[in-house]
């Protein structure tokens, strides 16, 4: 996971891009940090929110660019024997000139499995063959139709990052909810400050998706 700042940084940078702002209609109302403190541990609630933006950065940053997918390959994710490890963990890594990389499984040949589902399962377009302990991957051309595929993994990852987000939106209004000592009224007011927050971090999340597809999509 990506540090809490990291999100914050990328968005700043997308907000300075101007053009591509994303109208979200969302009537503004003033946190109050005092206020949800009374309930949270108010730090750990907005890191809470911001994680899963920090996560759709980092998937962004590492799995949807329109650099070579040979550079990528090595950060992947792999799920492999109760744990998660990245491909450059369980492979060595080679090239065939520009058009294939080789990942030499000797060491982990066990999990040859679970490296090519998580390999077929990234956002990179790869389509991965075993031969013998190797896996061969064919690197795909930047082609409209790969800058299309990627753009719909970075709506795939908004879309799964906006319901992460809901979720914890969730899972704190039932805090309150929960709760047997507060008035009716303060709930209501920790409730809208909780779905604002939900809101608003998903706003956040739309623009970087929107200069993310428009990047992915240019034909520069």
């Amino acid at each position: 996971m990506c540090h809490p700042s990291f999100a914050s940084v990328y968005l700043s940078r997308s907000f300075a891009k101007g053009k591509n702002k994303v109208k979200s209609g969302i009537k503004i109302i003033a946190v109050n940090d005092q206020e949800l403190g009374e309930l949270f541990e108010v730090e750990k609630l907005k890191e809470d929110f911001s994680k899963p933006i920090s996560h759709m950065v980092k998937m962004y940053m590492e799995q949807l660019s329109i650099r070579s997918a040979a550079g990528a390959i090595e950060g992947i994710p792999v799920k492999y024997d109760g744990n998660t490890y990245t491909v450059q963990d369980l492979a060595e890594i080679g090239r065939k000139g520009t058009k294939e990389v080789i990942l030499e499984m000797d060491a982990f040949v066990d999990a040859i499995p679970s490296v090519i589902t998580a390999l077929s399962n990234s956002a990179l377009g790869l389509n991965p063959s075993q031969q013998g302990s190797s896996i061969i991957i064919p690197i795909p051309k930047v082609t409209r139709e790969y800058r299309e595929k990627l753009a719909k993994g970075a709506k795939l990852c908004f879309t799964s990052t906006k319901d992460a987000i809901k979720k914890v939106q969730a899972k704190y209004i039932r805090v309150v909810d929960d709760n047997e000592t507060l008035s009716v009224d303060f709930k209501a007011n920790l409730k809208t400050q909780l779905t604002y927050l939900a809101s608003k971090t998903i706003a956040e999340a739309e623009l970087i998706y929107k200069n993310k597809e428009k990047e992915l999509l240019s034909s520069e």
